[in-house]
């Protein structure tokens, strides 16, 4: 059954018009779909496990890196009581 889920989740991000990119806690590339193939020159089995730093390199992945930013802020506390 969790194949037959993980063929479906992968059937609909392969349609999406756009890049979809997963990743894991550490920034780690979980998985690509076609479009983001396109763009990054990786294919999906080639990014697994990589770091993102590593498919998506560009100015943005040293200090003001957004993703890294985002998680972080994601994982803040706001107000502790």
């Amino acid at each position: 059954m969790v194949k037959q889920n993980d063929l479906f989740s992968k059937s609909i991000m392969d349609i999406m018009p756009v890049a979809v990119v997963v990743m894991d806690a550490e920034l780690r590339i979980i998985g690509l779909n076609s479009k983001a193939e396109e763009i990054t020159g990786f294919l999906n089995i080639e990014a697994e496990g990589r770091q993102c730093s590593d498919v998506f390199t560009n100015k943005l992945c040293d200090d003001t890196c957004p993703v890294s930013y985002t998680h972080l802020r994601a994982h803040e506390t706001v107000l502790d009581l």
